[in-house]
């Protein structure tokens, strides 16, 4: 019997290929189970329920965060169950399999590259008894022998690939499922995989219409697009968007796309897909020329700009723009005006990641010209270079960091939006860099923090590059609280504002106006009251008259919060 398994990063993750090799298990008649666990999961709970299902062969779907655990994990089967032959594939293993093979002597056979042909080979080896040495592809070891079978050509005929989707149960809560209508890339760029095979390769279009559909009927929340450069062919993915933008139900589709290639047909397409239907993820990287060359990368960045301002005006795709710390000439000024560049565009989630120099990669191979330093150990990722210190790339992990607890959590938006354009020039990378210093100094950076302590360190930090305007900062983090925060209590440090018998004001303007507050939608009501005109300070409306208070209604509704002045 066979089993295919693999650990995922996350419970709400799937993994294709494991699907993929299903399809092949079920063309060939082959008996399988497919299991699918995680990262954080117990191994010993993962090798209980592995060796009770007592398989003959085992093959796993390995990848730079789990590859550690498996081999952990494959060590102890293989003592467990001395007869299981352990096959391994996936990008991680497909590199300097002799050496992987060699370190590993549980391991018995490494797939490499795409692997459903070599797979499907195997598995008819096995049940006839035939002699592997002629399976392309494949890395394997005979007693203290290991053999390196020759490269398997690329598939140039998708529809020979078996559907990954048959009609086994689909498990659908919050999961996101992935799926690939395409395999390669047109660029080259230096430090991804998808550079190590050259062109873009289709499947047929009237499979993926008829897959994603029966997907879609399933009730499958959010499809996963893995196509390196989505929209690359600009013909063909007009008119698959057209026919997803028009699919029934609530299905959230997810791209990688290049936007700068987004042509003006695709736009005005896009401008009218329903909300929450589409979801984009955009590689800008850099914006230094010469880092750009560097990495064989081209794009117009003023096209770019612009297609992702148009698409952000508009509201209706969430928007997630990409960068990379610890490329080639990217220095930490360089990388600072890569960062504003990108800020100034308002994506709704902006990511700072660092280089993993990948095995296989072009820029793993240059790594001594640039001077690289970087683990040895997965996921490889950058310690220092030419350009970028040890020092430097640790503050700009704690950029990130902070990056994503202030600006991508969208609880601080009327704060941000008011502090970053007043501090350091506008440089939202000035910001978050003195804030990192900030938390820092204070002993905070990388600590777990509880929202609410989020917003009392930004209050002291901007109250201490500005100590005059200090309540200003607190009433605008004060508004973000009670925006985001309908049920928690303000904390005492942003000093809220009460009036006279306020609770029994507050009383007597809810019998007032109770007829009216439930036809809001339904929506959830709260009242505060504030020490200056918070409204206009957050730029949602024009100055209102002086006066010695400002109470505010806020309406909270299922997409969006309301906001008013009041008489109490």
């Amino acid at each position: 019997m066979l089993v295919l398994a693999t650990l995922n990063s996350q419970y709400i993750h799937s993994n294709l290929a494991l699907r993929y090799l299903a399809g092949v298990a079920r063309e060939v008649g082959e008996h399988y189970l497919v299991m699918e666990f995680t990262i954080n999961d117990s191994l010993d709970h993962v090798l209980r329920t592995i060796v009770r299902a007592q398989p003959e062969i085992l093959a796993f779907s390995c990848y730079i965060w789990n590859i550690e655990e498996t081999l952990k994990l494959a060590q102890n089967l293989k003592k467990v169950l001395p007869s299981l032959t352990i096959v391994v594939g996936g990008p991680e293993v497909s590199f300097g399999t002799i050496k992987l093979l060699q370190d590993n002597p549980f391991i018995d056979m490494a797939v490499r590259g795409e692997g459903e042909a070599t797979f499907r080979e195997l598995l008819l080896a096995w049940r006839q008894g035939e002699d592997i040495r002629g399976i392309a592809g494949l890395t394997w070891r005979q007693g203290d022998h290991i053999y390196k079978n020759p490269d398997r050509e690329l598939e140039e005929d998708l529809s020979r690939i078996p559907l990954p989707y048959g009609m086994e149960p689909i498990i659908t809560d919050e999961r996101i499922l992935y799926y690939e209508t395409s395999r390669g890339c047109p660029f080259n760029c230096s430090y991804c995989l998808s550079s190590t095979i050259r062109g873009v390769r289709y499947f047929p279009p009237d499979r993926v219409r008829r897959e994603i559909s029966s997907l879609v009927a399933r009730g499958v929340s959010q499809i996963k697009f893995v196509d390196r450069s989505f929209n690359c062919h600009p013909g063909r993915t007009l008119e698959l968007m057209k026919f997803l933008a028009d699919l029934p139900g609530e299905t959230n589709f997810h791209f990688e796309i290049v936007a700068d290639a987004l042509t003006d047909e695709m736009l005005e397409l896009l401008s009218g897909v329903k909300k929450s239907r589409f979801q984009f993820e955009i590689g800008v990287q850099s914006i230094n020329p010469n880092t750009l060359a560097r990495i064989n990368r081209r794009q117009d960045l003023g096209r770019m700009a612009r297609n992702i301002r148009l698409l952000a005006e508009r509201g209706n795709i969430h928007i997630h723009l990409d960068l990379i710390a610890g490329l080639p000439e990217e220095d930490y000024q360089s990388l600072a005006e890569s960062f504003n560049w990108a800020y100034r565009l308002q994506p709704d989630y902006l990511q700072l990641g660092f280089l993993k120099l990948l095995k296989g990669t072009a820029i793993r191979e240059e790594a001594p010209r640039y001077d690289y330093v970087y683990k040895d150990y997965p996921p490889y990722e950058v310690l220092a270079n030419r350009w970028l210190s040890f020092d430097e790339i640790s503050t700009l992990k704690i950029i990130d960091d902070l990056l994503h607890r202030y600006y991508n959590s969208h609880v601080f938006s009327y704060t941000l939006a008011y502090c970053i354009p007043k501090f350091f020039a506008g440089s939202a990378f000035r910001f978050y860099e003195a804030l990192a210093e900030y938390y820092i100094a204070e002993d905070l950076a990388g600590r777990p923090l509880r929202r609410e302590r989020l917003y009392i360190n930004l209050a002291d930090f901007l109250s201490r590059l500005d100590p005059v305007n200090s309540t200003q900062y607190k009433q605008l983090l004060i508004l973000d609280f009670v925006v985001n925060n309908r049920n928690l209590n303000i904390p005492d440090e942003l000093g809220r504002t009460t009036v006279e018998n306020q609770g029994a004001r507050i009383k007597a303007f809810i019998r007032k106006r109770q007829k009216e507050l439930p036809s809001r939608g339904g929506a959830k009501t709260r009242i505060e009251v504030f020490q200056l005109d918070i409204l206009s300070l957050a730029g949602i409306r024009e100055p209102a008259p002086p006066q010695p208070c400002y109470p505010v209604l806020f309406c909270y509704g299922e997409e969006k919060t309301t906001l008013e002045y009041i008489d109490l």
